[in-house]
């Protein structure tokens, strides 16, 4: 009898599932922490590969003075996944000892400046305007009726009122439109558009990251 052993088939061992953070260089490793399922992962672990049960799995990254986000990933068994952290918009309003907290708003610009004072201004013109109209109105009115009277001093008694209506127009007139110059005059800061390109490298996966902060 001829007996054959055959060697006992060896079970292929399973990829491990894992997450890898890759995280942008401008976000602050101080008071930033990303969490998986309610842990902490130290510094030292973002990049590296973290392993992980296949199955849902609950990501939150905290940054000082920023939104917090959260991430749900269902990871299948030999899964290597990478999530991309990149800055969260800055919290508004800012707490306190955070950028933008004075005041609960950013500070005014010149061009902010200048078109507030340009309102003014415009608004001050458009006030001495309507005034000027009428005082220098009510005196062609009086002078009229003087006139139809045939009361000689009572008409020439409106020529100063008269007189001052029209300065006062003129006056109002010359606030506005430099109260429009000033509207208009103030400078625009066009808006400002970083791009950064950062590479992707990592188990199975690679590419480029391209990212835009306006």
């Amino acid at each position: 009898m001829l007996l054959v052993l055959s060697p006992a088939a060896q079970a292929e061992p399973r990829r491990p599932t894992a997450l890898i953070f890759h995280v942008f260089p401008d976000i602050p490793r101080e008071g930033t922490e990303l969490r998986v399922d309610g842990e902490v992962q130290a510094l030292d672990g973002w990049g590296k590969p973290l392993e992980l049960s296949p199955g849902a799995h609950q990501v939150d990254v905290i940054v000082r003075c920023r939104e917090p986000s959260s991430h749900r990933l269902d990871l299948f068994q030999g899964q290597v996944h990478t999530l991309l952290v990149s800055l969260p918009p800055l919290l508004k309003p800012a707490p306190r000892g955070c950028p933008g907290h004075e005041a609960g708003a950013s500070p005014p610009t010149r061009a902010g400046g200048l078109r507030t004072a340009g309102f003014i201004v415009g608004g001050a013109g458009i006030a001495s305007l309507m005034l000027g109209g009428l005082v220098a109105g009510l005196a062609v009115s009086h002078a009229r009726d003087a006139s139809e009277r045939g009361d000689l001093q009572a008409f020439n008694e409106q020529r100063t009122p008269y007189a001052t209506g029209l300065v006062l127009a003129g006056l109002g007139a010359a606030a506005l439109i430099a109260g429009a110059a000033l509207v208009f005059s103030g400078p625009s800061s066009p808006p400002r558009t970083a791009w950064q390109v950062t590479p992707v490298v990592a188990p199975h996966q690679g590419g480029m990251w391209l990212s835009a902060r306006w």
